[in-house]
């Protein structure tokens, strides 16, 4: 009996220094047969160089040919993957970060999980690791709630992996946005386009993987003042706002027809005091974290999720 195959989409940017050990990790899962398929953003440090090497002498790499220009982070990479890499037959699909160590069981758990039929993606707990030999659990696996899936991801992108349908529906959904019109991070997409299809997604407890902290993450822990102060911008610039909304979109591209959803979509979008008291007393229907629900009842109540109007 033949091991059941996973396509493993890779992007990279300059991570030469942590992708021959990511590389490594995953061509190691064990009780899976693995397809690497590679995407690098333009990178300047010998990245590109090192994956035709390896590529040629590991027939389980296969590298994209250069894009016509620069994505610049990450989402679009995973997009451009997603886009042209072959996903028909039965393969399942999961996202990889350059620069993390999977464990050896973690393709083998997601497929066991995903092959009982009633999820259509896996995504885990993930350990964070930092050069000064710090670690920290970090703990997605609350309970998910009615419309989480519209203010949040379910967790590292690096940690998915989908069934090929989910995966083949990611590519469809994707191909009739514009450019512009795509949403800013892969992964929240994906857990938003499973959960706007009716879908059910498994958030493991368990860790799948070390996830590798330093100063070149696109988005990494997020704890610390630091990271503090960039969300805080990001929803009083109205980013944050226009990313929610995206997700609207994209349940009402899937036939969501809720009437709680319409109702959500209008008080998102007008923000009145009455809006915000309803929206901030809904909270806990958007974030699956206590500490996350708080906030964002806060940046409802002062009106900062509209960008600060009063």
């Amino acid at each position: 009996m033949s091991l059941p195959l996973v396509r493993v989409l890779l992007a990279t940017y300059n991570g030469l220094g942590w992708l021959p050990e990511q590389v490594d990790s995953i061509l190691a899962q064990e009780g899976v047969q693995v397809q690497l398929f590679v995407s690098d953003d333009a990178s300047s440090d010998g990245t590109p160089d090192w994956l035709r090497q390896r590529a040629a002498t590991e027939a389980h790499i296969s590298l994209l040919p250069p894009a016509a220009g620069r994505f610049g982070a990450a989402a679009g990479n995973f997009f451009r993957l997603l886009a042209e890499v072959p996903l028909e037959g039965e393969a399942y699909v999961a996202f990889a970060d350059q620069d993390d160590l999977w464990f050896p069981d973690k393709l083998a758990r997601a497929v066991a999980r995903l092959a009982q039929g009633d999820v259509a993606a896996v995504s885990s707990n993930v350990q964070a690791f930092w050069p000064d030999g710090r670690s920290l659990l970090v703990d997605k696996a609350q309970p998910q709630q009615a419309f989480d899936f519209l203010f949040e991801a379910a967790g590292p992108g690096c940690t998915y992996v989908m069934t090929p349908g989910l995966a083949r529906a990611a590519r469809d959904d994707l191909a009739r946005l514009p450019d512009d019109g795509r949403p800013a991070h892969h992964d929240w997409y994906c857990y938003a386009l499973c959960r706007a299809r009716g879908e059910s997604w498994f958030i493991d407890p368990r860790p799948s993987m070390a996830y590798r902290q330093h100063g070149g993450n696109e988005v990494g822990v997020n704890s610390g003042l630091g990271a503090a102060q960039g969300r805080h911008r990001k929803i009083a610039s109205g980013w944050y706002r226009r990313e929610v909304l995206g997700m609207v979109e994209l349940a009402r591209r899937q036939g969501q027809p809720d009437a709680a959803l319409a109702q959500l979509a209008s008080r998102l979008q007008r923000g009145s005091l009455a809006d915000r008291i309803a929206l901030a007393a809904q909270v806990g229907q958007f974030r699956r974290r206590g500490r996350d629900r708080l906030v964002l009842a806060a940046y409802f109540i002062s009106g900062l999720f509209w960008g600060g109007r009063a």
